[in-house]
């Protein structure tokens, strides 16, 4: 079975899933598989849902040791690897390898094991549909953006040498940063310029529409996989180093195979503050599980009192107790900045608010 995103042909990164037995340059004979008595109690198992083995995630060991299996090249290379991977069943494996530009052929005599890979990694699907991002999509949709900023955001200036390391301006060893929720901000364009990989997810697609636009961006490559919409993107005027990468799907459902690669920082402006505080944890685990180790992340909340007629949100308080414990366990968290913007920023009062404080924190 040859699986696919619809765009991108039978060209580089096509992943073959082999059931049966391997054939010449992965072409799939036009036999039917034999079927071995000795796959009986295994077809069984998957019948029956006994599949313990299968991991949702990435194995560890392929993220740590992915290097020596590439020679050092963990990112798509300008030759890409040919990859077995024996007895496949459906792991998620082979979308990291296969998302990673590698020519990947799995092999399993379970015909369901092929059947279930293909479903759940979303091949040939559109982005699922979260009726969470409802509400966000009518905000876009209406314009009542006001959490856009135009500039690329203060903090982001001031502290960007401690996520991108004591060089801020281009890097002979660019970082990998996640921007989530990212909306359209200009941030990821500031971060690009200075020869960093950007990939921000953002689960309404018109923000990716506008950023494109405002930014002008060119898409260069499109790929679907287990209900996400990656975008590859490139300044219309090429000067850039590395293209950029827009993510359009639930962010609560991302996974590292969907993206390809783990992430050495994360710059986290208004995407934890505008989360529902019951779903907090929620999002640290599917942000945390998108980081490489030794990873840091820049990070800024807010802090007030409930608004007019007990409104607590968005953007809801966040407090360092909280923040504390949300991340303590995994980081050390050091206070960088608390300002008050009831001075730059009156519509917090207008809001009913009488205090309104932005905080940085870094978490390494």
């Amino acid at each position: 079975i040859r699986a696919q995103a619809p765009s991108s042909g039978l060209a580089r990164g096509a992943a073959v899933l082999t059931v049966g037995a391997l054939t010449t340059a992965g072409w799939i004979a036009t036999k039917e598989p034999v079927r071995s008595d000795d796959m009986e109690p295994w077809e069984q198992r998957w019948i029956g849902g006994e599949i313990g083995f299968h991991m949702e995630d990435v194995n560890y060991c392929l993220l740590q040791f992915f290097r020596q299996l590439l020679d050092d090249s963990i990112s798509a290379p300008e030759f890409p690897k040919r990859i077995l991977v024996p007895l496949c069943g459906k792991t998620v494996d082979m979308a990291f390898m296969q998302s990673r530009g590698h020519k990947v052929t799995g092999i399993d005599g379970v015909r369901l094991a092929a059947e279930q890979y293909i479903t759940e990694q979303g091949i040939m699907k559109e982005p699922v549909r979260n009726e969470d991002m409802q509400p966000w999509e009518r905000r876009w949709t209406g314009g009542e953006i006001a959490f856009h900023l135009q500039d690329v955001h203060h903090s982001l200036v001031k502290f960007f040498k401690h996520l991108a390391g004591d060089n801020n301006s281009v890097t002979d060893a660019p970082r990998r940063i996640l921007v989530p929720l990212c909306g359209k901000t200009v941030d990821m364009t500031f971060m690009q310029s200075r020869g960093h990989k950007v990939t921000g997810i953002d689960g309404v697609r018109l923000a990716a529409e506008q950023y494109i636009t405002e930014q002008g961006m060119k898409v260069i490559q499109t790929t679907k996989q287990d209900g996400f919409e990656v975008l590859e993107l490139q300044h219309g005027n090429g000067h850039t180093s590395f293209p950029m990468r827009f993510v359009v799907g639930d962010f609560f459902r991302i996974r590292p195979s969907v993206i390809g690669t783990l992430f050495e920082a994360c710059w986290d402006r208004g995407s934890l503050i505008a989360i529902d505080p019951s779903r907090r944890k929620e999002y640290v685990a599917a942000i945390t599980a998108l980081l490489d180790r030794g990873a840091r992340i820049l990070l800024v909340v807010v802090e007030h009192p409930p608004m007019k007629g007990g409104k607590l949100g968005p953007p809801f308080n966040v407090t360092e107790e909280e923040v504390e414990a949300l991340y303590g366990k995994d980081f050390q968290i050091e206070l960088l900045q608390r300002e008050d913007r009831m001075g730059v920023e009156p519509r917090w009062r207008q809001a009913g608010c009488d205090y309104f404080n932005e905080t940085t924190y870094l978490l390494t």
